[in-house]
């Protein structure tokens, strides 16, 4: 997990809360209408009916109806309404994101810079340092190595050593947070069609699980 995990559970906090009020709704409203079912107004011409058993048929016929109006209404709105929630976690996800891959001086490691100015590194040293820098979550300083090793590739003397070298080049390319961005907008896709479509709702574990898990 990363620094940015929090940003999904969020989105998954949003989930769950909609989910248990579109499953309450929906449960009110099938109760409703089990019971409207079983209780309809006699019909025209039957005398017999006592007046407790039209009243009984009265409430449950009435019942029935706001309970697939609140229902009806829900679904309606509950989309938009946490979508909007979403748009703001993304708007504030995005800053996040830019913020941190942004080049930042301060994050500068001037030992590692002499080293790679000095010329003495092998491909695997360099893929090494980028780890490190990597896993400290240092992007500017892997930017920078994943550079140095684009300009070492360029100027080495066999195809072998310009291959590993722009190994490492390569995973320093696109090193802008556009994954988390992309996997972010993937689940908040889940979510929205989850919403519309309520049979979905069910798989949301399995749709989003490795997403909260690696985010």
């Amino acid at each position: 997990m990363s620094r940015f995990n929090t940003f999904v559970q969020q989105v998954n906090d949003i989930a769950q809360t909609s989910f248990e009020q579109i499953g309450k709704a929906e449960a009110a409203y099938k109760d409703a209408e089990s019971k409207y079912n079983a209780n309809k107004r006699p019909a025209r011409g039957v005398w017999n009916a006592d007046a407790a058993t039209i009243a009984k048929a009265a409430r449950a016929e009435a019942n029935y109806h706001e309970a697939k109006e609140a229902y009806d209404k829900l679904s309606r709105s509950l989309p938009d309404q946490t979508r909007a929630e979403v748009a703001k976690i993304r708007s504030a996800l995005e800053k996040a994101v830019t913020d941190f891959y942004a080049a930042d001086p301060k994050a500068i490691d001037a030992n590692t810079m002499e080293l790679l100015k000095s010329g003495i590194l092998k491909p695997a040293e360099y893929d090494r340092l980028f780890e490190v820098a990597n896993h400290g979550d240092n992007a500017t300083m892997c930017r920078l190595i994943a550079q140095a090793a684009e300009t070492a590739a360029a100027n080495a003397k066999d195809d072998d050593t310009a291959r590993q070298l722009r190994y490492v080049a390569n995973k320093g390319r696109g090193l802008d947070g556009r994954h988390y961005m992309q996997a972010f907008d993937s689940m908040a896709d889940a979510l929205d069609r989850s919403l519309r479509r309520t049979y979905l709702i069910p798989k949301w574990d399995e749709m989003t699980a490795n997403i909260r898990e690696n985010f």
